[in-house]
């Protein structure tokens, strides 16, 4: 316990306020009742956050659709 989670500290959210939450389907319907909260990232304003993130996946899954193998 003490090596793990005292000092390595994965996730340290001590100084988040939980109140700025998000529900997380934003990203995903997959991750349905789960709430979007970073420690460092954004803190004050997880929106931003998950905007940024929704977008780069859109970009992501639209260069992988148009990405074809070289025998095609």
């Amino acid at each position: 316990h003490n090596t793990y989670n005292v000092k390595r500290k994965f996730m340290d959210l001590q100084e988040v306020n939980f109140k700025n939450s998000l529900k997380a389907n934003y990203l995903n319907k997959r991750f349905n009742n789960l709430k979007w909260i970073t420690p460092f990232y954004f803190k004050d304003n997880p929106q931003e956050e998950l905007d940024l993130l929704k977008e780069s996946i859109s970009i992501i899954s639209k260069e992988n659709n148009e990405i074809k193998p070289w025998w095609i």
